[in-house]
């Protein structure tokens, strides 16, 4: 039996390798931030989210790092900074954790047509390109949103809440 391996097919392997390695990392990586958001786990959360009467712990580096508005508010002399609290009076509770999910992991929960115009309007908010390609291909996806009065109801949130974005294929 030959066991000799040529350099192509060892290159082969070792990006295989390399490749399973990155995902690997990746999905840990997610869960491990996922984790953050459990508020068992609060310990290290550096700043409290009010939405809706709720107070949700969450990471300055972490919302910083995802988006320019959070890193500005943190940055500057504004009272988020100077409060550790960020208060979010225009985007229900439900909105708000689905933004952090996607900020901590880069995963969308389970999307309907209006739960993915809300979305789209704090990722639009918050500045989050990633987050607003996501629901706009949900929303644009016929097979989605097939009930034509679901499209409709999405658009009109998105018309009311989102004013100037591009809605033409929705």
């Amino acid at each position: 039996m030959n066991t000799s391996c040529s350099s192509a097919c060892l290159s082969a392997n070792e990006e295989q390798i390399s490749l399973f390695n990155q995902k690997n990392f990746q999905e840990e990586l997610s869960t491990y931030f996922e984790r953050l958001l459990d508020p068992e786990s609060s310990c290290f959360a550096d700043v409290t989210i009010k939405c809706d009467g709720v107070s949700i712990p969450a990471h300055k580096l972490i919302l910083s790092a995802r988006s320019p508005v959070f890193a500005a508010m943190f940055a500057n002399p504004m009272k988020e900074s100077r409060e550790n609290e960020v208060e979010i009076t225009d985007i229900d509770v439900s909105t708000i954790r689905a933004l952090l999910m996607f900020m901590y992991t880069g995963k969308t929960s389970q999307l309907t047509a209006s739960s993915a115009a809300d979305l789209l309007f704090a990722a639009d908010k918050y500045q989050l390109p990633g987050l607003k390609t996501a629901c706009s291909y949900f929303l644009k996806d016929s097979k989605r949103v097939a009930d034509p009065r679901h499209r409709r109801l999405a658009r009109q949130r998105i018309e009311i809440r989102c004013g100037g974005l591009h809605l033409q294929q929705i």
